[in-house]
């Protein structure tokens, strides 16, 4: 859902939902990368950074 939230321009609901998918399965790597791709693209370098650590982690 939250690739086609991408799509649609809603980055906050994909970030949003990327970020309840983690919650329930941390160690899910695309999802870590995928939300440290919206938050890129919304600026918040800080906080696409943790979860790009984290992803490679």
């Amino acid at each position: 859902r939250a690739t086609v939230y991408l799509a649609m321009g809603k980055s906050k609901s994909a970030a949003s939902d990327l970020s309840k998918v983690i919650e329930l399965k941390p160690d899910f790597t695309g999802a870590r990368v995928q939300r440290g791709n919206v938050f890129l693209k919304q600026g918040d370098f800080n906080e696409a950074k943790i979860d790009f650590q984290t992803a490679v982690c």
